[in-house]
């Protein structure tokens, strides 16, 4: 957005130095288009931030998701996409997110997403192999709904910012 600001600056110098009335118009209302999304951004950046700070973010269906891992090849694939880019492990627990696998896994087996060092069936009966005090070792304990939670936060502090300049 700042990009376009300045490029409006130095069309604005230009439409100065020509004294031109229709260029003085279009930039009058190029800059008032501007401002406007600059303030619906302001807008949605703090909707969103209500949105998670209400707590209703962590109520999403993450079990009722989850469940379909086993069954369907498009949800394991969603899975190991979300889990391996966010570097996280099932639900919504802050240190054991890996625990809602233990429920839904007949064979007491993790993703292989969620293996601190992924290979082919790393995660295959850890929960079996590994005491649980031992887990962090092995695979990543924090729940992937907490880890969105805090990139979503950070993301709107961040644009909160940008848009405020009050960091």
């Amino acid at each position: 957005m700042e990009v376009v600001f300045a490029v409006g600056c130095v069309y604005g110098c230009c439409v100065s130095v020509s004294r031109n009335r229709c260029n003085f118009w279009v930039l009058a209302v190029v800059l008032a288009v501007l401002c406007a999304l600059q303030l619906t951004a302001v807008f949605v950046a703090n909707e969103l931030r209500i949105i998670i700070d209400s707590g209703n973010f962590l109520q999403a269906d993450v079990i009722s998701f989850a469940k379909e891992y086993p069954k369907s090849a498009a949800s394991k694939s969603s899975w190991d996409a979300l889990q391996t880019s966010y570097v996280c492990c099932g639900g919504t627990s802050t240190i054991a997110g890996y625990e809602l696998w233990v429920d839904l896994m007949n064979d007491l087996s993790a993703p292989d997403s969620c293996c601190l060092k992924q290979t082919v069936d790393c995660g295959k009966e850890i929960f079996k192999k590994v005491s649980k005090g031992n887990l962090g070792l092995h695979i990543i304990t924090r729940g992937c709904m907490v880890v969105i939670e805090d990139d979503l936060m950070a993301e709107v502090r961040c644009s909160r910012c940008r848009c405020c300049r009050h960091c």
